[in-house]
């Protein structure tokens, strides 16, 4: 059970989907080939890194943790994991991933990789999830870097492309969080958290939902505009975001803004999916490992 719940402390839904991510950095700066050692060192130096991310926000949070329902249950709300274990599994995470990132890729993605940890532990969860509503914007950043950071370890060189990358990954991320603190709404007020669509109006939350999938779908559309990226990529990610948005504008006349979320949240999880397992079909002369 012990080893159990050190795993759940890391977080390892999140690392699934940002490896998911990742994935698709990798493979467009391959186009659509295959690179074991950076391949390998990226996947396996970030999810340690997020993973020792993950394991230091519970330290952090479990005052608010064991005010909410969905969290009250974490192993150290339990207090079945001691204090001083979960930092030296948080901290043994982080050495390890930082070695197999410095020892597997370069210098730039190691340090989009501390980054990325910097503004999740530091900016988001230290200084503004609890007083700002701006707090997921900044931590939408941090979601963003897996994608750069698989991108990087190929080619060494932040470029347009890398940068369209964290764009994407930005803007994708806020429809999909405001969704959740608006079905998870309780819970999160219950800790008294500046959630913006728990601050401002729900159709103002809504408009700036669409807002931001409107801007993923624009910054998805550059890749092949700028011919990183072939048709297939545009007709499989054109139709799931067009989908999304479609959803999104829904929500100013739904009734149920619950059960909305919950199918909001659902669909950017296929669009985020096809958007970064996309890079690998997208390229005419692709070869698979």
């Amino acid at each position: 059970m012990l080893i159990k719940d050190l795993i759940s402390l890391s977080k390892p839904g999140i690392i699934f989907g940002n490896l998911i991510a990742l994935i698709g950095g990798h493979f467009l700066a391959t186009k659509g080939q295959f690179d074991p050692l950076s391949f390998w060192g990226s996947l396996i130096g970030i999810a340690l890194i997020i993973g020792s991310a993950g394991v230091i926000n519970n330290i952090f949070d479990r005052d608010i943790d064991k005010l909410m329902d969905r969290t009250q249950k974490r192993a150290l709300v339990r207090g079945v994991i001691a204090l001083r274990s979960a930092y030296l599994f948080g901290f043994f995470l982080a050495i390890i991933g930082i070695a197999v990132l410095a020892l597997t890729t370069n210098f730039l993605t190691l340090l989009l990789a501390l980054g990325g940890l910097f503004i999740y532990l530091v900016l988001y969860t230290l200084l503004l999830k609890r007083n700002s509503i701006h707090a997921t914007l900044i931590g939408g950043l941090s979601g963003a870097v897996p994608p750069a950071v698989g991108y990087c370890a190929v080619t060494n060189h932040f470029d347009m492309a890398a940068l369209l990358l964290v764009f994407a990954l930005c803007f994708w991320q806020m429809p999909h969080a405001y969704a959740i603190a608006i079905f998870h709404a309780k819970d999160f007020n219950k800790a008294n958290l500046p959630l913006f669509p728990l601050i401002k109006s729900a159709d103002r939350s809504k408009l700036a939902m669409f807002i931001y999938g409107v801007l993923f779908l624009s910054v998805a559309m550059l890749f092949p505009i700028f011919s990183y990226v072939g048709i297939l990529f545009t007709y499989v990610v054109g139709s799931c975001s067009f989908f999304w948005l479609a959803l999104l504008l829904q929500g100013f006349w739904v009734k149920d803004d619950v059960r909305w979320a919950k199918r909001v949240f659902a669909c950017s999880i296929l669009v985020i999916v096809s958007f970064s397992l996309s890079f690998i079909w997208a390229f005419p002369d692709s070869h698979y490992f």
